[in-house]
């Protein structure tokens, strides 16, 4: 292959990948607008984690558990939209 096709083929996958990521896009918008009160939870699981994140020590050991129960809750959520059709 030449200079100029792999050029060519780089640019078309850059097209590509680009559409592709609109879409998805687009698709978590529709999504995350039917579902209101999914996306309100996982905002406030998140902020939650975040503050965690900058606690001080471990708090005798429960701030981890924490940390780690707040995780499973956010990826529970996800996936609770994902079933849910988002």
């Amino acid at each position: 292959m030449s200079i100029h096709s792999d050029d060519n083929v780089a640019a078309r996958l850059a097209t590509e990948a680009g559409r592709l990521l609109l879409a998805v896009r687009d698709e978590l918008a529709d999504a995350t607008a039917a579902q209101p009160h999914m996306v309100n939870a996982l905002n406030a699981l998140q902020t939650a984690r975040s503050e965690l994140g900058m606690a001080e020590h471990d708090k005798g050991g429960h701030l981890p558990i924490a940390i780690e129960r707040i995780d499973q809750a956010i990826n529970q959520v996800h996936l609770g939209m994902a079933a849910a059709g988002g």
